[in-house]
């Protein structure tokens, strides 16, 4: 364990039960275990409830705002988009000249991959999570940023339409209006991440939300 986890870990006696077994889709980065991050999440949630504000993490890469801090650091975070394709598909179009029977023919065969692509078209166009890998993310306390493709793009705060923190499944999902697609994040360090959320989306009424409850018992 890195110094800086020891010391945040060690502040004071906040270790529990877990709120579910860790089960990774892919290889979780070994920045911390699943127990270090969970303490760190319930550390957080406490000392925030007194107000006292986390110490920021350092940051290098993207470039924050002069009074903004990140409280929040992690690699490995499982991301995704809801959002449906366009539906759009290309008809094929044969022509055939000959006998009556081979145009025929031509006719089912143009008729079947026409059919196909349309299925095709229609599953495309069905609304569902996409845009599934693993990014970096960054919880600062004016937005949410990640890296999907290498490049970091920011969801800030105030733009939250919805919030769905699921701390049993280390996952949280927040839809932001007309703005951009829903965006959902699994990680072992979602539960931190989802606290800052919270906060700047019900100011100090977060502590009587239910679904993040666990951090301060």
């Amino acid at each position: 364990m890195s110094e800086w986890w020891e010391d945040q870990l060690n502040r004071d006696g906040a270790a529990s039960a877990l709120p579910a077994l860790w089960t990774p889709r892919a290889v979780v980065p070994q920045t911390a275990n699943p127990q270090d991050w969970w303490t760190y999440a319930r550390l957080c949630a406490r000392r925030y409830r007194e107000g006292v504000f986390p110490e920021p993490v350092r940051v290098h890469g993207p470039v924050l705002r002069r009074d903004e801090k990140a409280l929040v650091l992690a690699e490995g975070i499982e991301y995704s988009r809801l959002y449906g394709g366009d539906g759009y598909y290309t008809p094929a179009n044969t022509w055939v000249v000959g006998r009556p029977a081979v145009m025929a023919t031509a006719a089912v065969i143009t008729a079947t991959v026409n059919r196909r692509r349309k299925a095709a078209a229609r599953r495309e166009a069905e609304v569902r999570w996409r845009a599934q890998q693993k990014v970096a993310a960054i919880a600062t306390d004016w937005r949410i940023m990640c890296n999907p493709e290498g490049q970091f793009i920011s969801f800030f705060y105030r733009s939250v339409t919805e919030f769905h923190p699921d701390l049993s499944d280390w996952s949280m999902t927040l839809a932001f209006g007309d703005e951009c697609s829903p965006l959902r994040l699994r990680g072992l360090a979602v539960p931190a991440m989802a606290l800052w959320v919270g906060a700047a989306a019900y100011g100090a009424d977060w502590v009587d939300d239910p679904r993040l409850a666990p951090l301060l018992a």
